[in-house]
């Protein structure tokens, strides 16, 4: 995976798994670089890894009985906020607005099922897959010319 931008920004790397049970969840182990001031969506079918993640991040992991965890993430400045899922369009809009206010100060990180909201509100996009980071970069590259045939089959609906 190829670092987006040439300063280093909010660095997530080492080598990491997360274990819920028994089920392996995740596994990141290459660097993924995620610029300050901008937000960044998690897409990916459902069990794919991408809420497992964001707990990662933000340590709720830490919380749920059973889950174990290996390696490690390392973490510049960053502060992560999940919207709703199922609001009105109307809802979901001040949502967006918020994120976009807040992302002037603050690094944004969501978890979409949405490929409209995620093309339409991200500056950035993780694809997910079986527990695997298949893609990240920039959310227009992701959404027009993806390097990854994985990626174009999940966001086009040839599956998920």
């Amino acid at each position: 995976m190829r670092t987006l931008l040439s300063t280093p920004l909010n660095e997530i790397s080492g080598i990491f798994s997360a274990v819920v049970g028994s089920l392996y969840v995740i596994a990141l182990t290459e660097l993924f670089s995620v610029p300050i001031g901008v937000m960044s969506a998690l897409i990916g079918p459902s069990g794919c890894g991408k809420s497992t993640f964001l707990r990662c991040l933000n340590r709720m992991n830490d919380l749920i009985p059973k889950t174990r965890m290996s390696g490690r993430i390392m973490l510049g400045e960053m502060n992560i906020h999940d919207p709703a899922s199922a609001l009105d369009p109307v809802a979901t809009q001040k949502i967006e607005d918020l994120v976009l206010e807040l992302k002037k100060r603050f690094t944004i990180i969501i978890v979409t099922h949405n490929m409209q909201q995620a093309s339409r509100a991200s500056d950035y996009t993780a694809f997910f897959y079986l527990g695997d980071l298949i893609e990240f970069d920039r959310t227009e590259q992701i959404f027009t010319k993806p390097m990854q045939k994985q990626t174009e089959d999940y966001i086009t609906g040839r599956f998920g």
